[in-house]
């Protein structure tokens, strides 16, 4: 978390975890697909558009590692122990 990421002209910043839910279990006609991900700590994230722009096939991506207080990993950790997000992101 915190990461900033450019690809071409446009830049992101990666702010937290994605969170499955029944429509990813729906997806993959498997009830325990949600689980499975938090379990496996690669849910992947949800990014903030810092600048918009247009992206081109064969865009080169940067990555400027943030402060990294916490990880992607360790907030699915938590959120899986706990159930909920209620204090995952403070």
């Amino acid at each position: 978390v915190g990461d900033k990421m450019t690809i071409g002209e446009l830049e992101f910043t990666v702010v937290k975890l994605r969170e499955p839910c029944f429509k990813f279990n729906a997806k993959m006609k498997y009830k325990g697909a949600a689980k499975a991900m938090l379990q496996s700590g690669k849910s992947g994230w949800y990014l903030r558009v810092n600048k918009p722009g247009m992206l081109a096939a064969g865009a080169q991506i940067d990555l400027t590692p943030g402060q990294r207080i916490t990880s992607i990993a360790s907030q699915n950790k938590a959120l899986f122990q706990r159930g909920n997000q209620k204090d995952l992101w403070n």
